[in-house]
């Protein structure tokens, strides 16, 4: 993980266990969220392009890890992060077109 993400990690797990303290019982992911303050977590960008599939995923990868570790802390009660159903599906890797052997030649006699 980059150290964005272990950042965002660690702030969002210092919040979950301040806010779990104040109630009795373990907050689903959504209360727990909703506890929190938005603009910590969150950088609105207006007029924005659209997310690439591969982005859309690993924001997911990071979320449902993130709800996994306070699953595990008993923060909340389930991973929502599991139950999505409409992921975007990943992309197929292109075979990158490498230059031929005599192209390589070429290239090498022209230098």
């Amino acid at each position: 993980m980059d150290s964005l993400a272990e950042e965002l990690l660690h702030h969002i797990a210092s919040e979950a266990s301040r806010i779990q303290h104040q109630f009795q019982r373990p907050l689903t992911p959504e209360q727990l969220f909703l506890q929190m303050k938005r603009s910590e977590l969150f950088t609105v960008k207006k007029n924005a392009e659209p997310l690439s599939q591969k982005t859309i995923i690993e924001h997911h990868v990071l979320i449902s890890e993130i709800l996994s570790q306070a699953e595990k802390e008993m923060l909340v009660p389930y991973n929502a992060a599991k139950k999505v159903t409409n992921l975007p599906k990943a992309t197929k890797r292109t075979t990158p077109n490498y230059f031929q052997p005599e192209t390589l030649l070429a290239i090498r006699a022209a230098l």
